[in-house]
């Protein structure tokens, strides 16, 4: 529903039927959010008029993370089966402007929540096969996906999940399979170190 605060401009905009509302998120000049039924998720927009919300893609997947905003674009991740393609959504809110960007090789999306470092960046899980469920990086954009240091070395299981951030890191709750449950800070540097040309 929609409303401007009085009972004459309250209206309905969308309905839906056998499936959970299960993330919202506002972008500059529409909302967004994500539908959840038993074998899949859809990400949708409105500006708030029935005619103005709209589908913006359909990803396999029984659960999906909360959406995240960083430099106008809604971020969301589906996770399915672990051998599932895809599964990490970018939209600026448009079906022109929706893309899964690709994740790095071997690894799929993960239902390890999501967040936004700042306008720069997003946080969130994903699974190889190799290292097990751990964390992956990529841009506002949803480019240059990227892997983040393990919090538990191997495939063991133990499952990061990301709880908050700031501009500057990720609040996460990680087990590094010693010393149990603790909670983590994830630091975005922000200047980069480059070692090309150093010995």
């Amino acid at each position: 529903m929609a409303s401007d605060g009085t009972i004459a401009g309250t209206r309905t905009v969308f309905g839906f039927q056998d499936a959970e509302l299960h993330a919202l998120a506002a972008l500059p000049d529409r909302i967004v959010f994500s539908l959840q039924y038993a074998d899949r998720a859809e990400l949708w927009a409105s500006d708030g008029s029935t005619g103005g919300t709209q589908r913006l893609i359909e990803v396999n997947g029984f659960r999906s993370t909360p959406i995240a905003v960083a430099g106008g674009n809604a971020h969301l991740a589906v996770f399915g089966r672990l051998d599932a393609v895809g599964g990490y959504v970018v939209s600026d809110g448009t079906v022109a402007g929706t893309r899964q960007p690709p994740l790095p090789a071997s690894f799929v999306a993960y239902d390890s929540g999501m967040a936004a470092l700042g306008d720069t960046a997003v946080v969130f899980g994903c699974y190889s096969p190799g290292s097990g469920v751990e964390l992956c990086a990529a841009d506002a954009q949803g480019l240059d996906a990227r892997d983040l240091p393990e919090t538990s070395p191997g495939s063991i299981g133990l499952v990061p999940f990301v709880i908050r951030a700031t501009a500057n890191g990720a609040f996460v709750v990680a087990d590094d399979g010693v010393r149990g449950k603790e909670l983590w800070y994830l630091r975005r540097l922000t200047d980069a170190l480059f070692a090309h040309g150093f010995q």
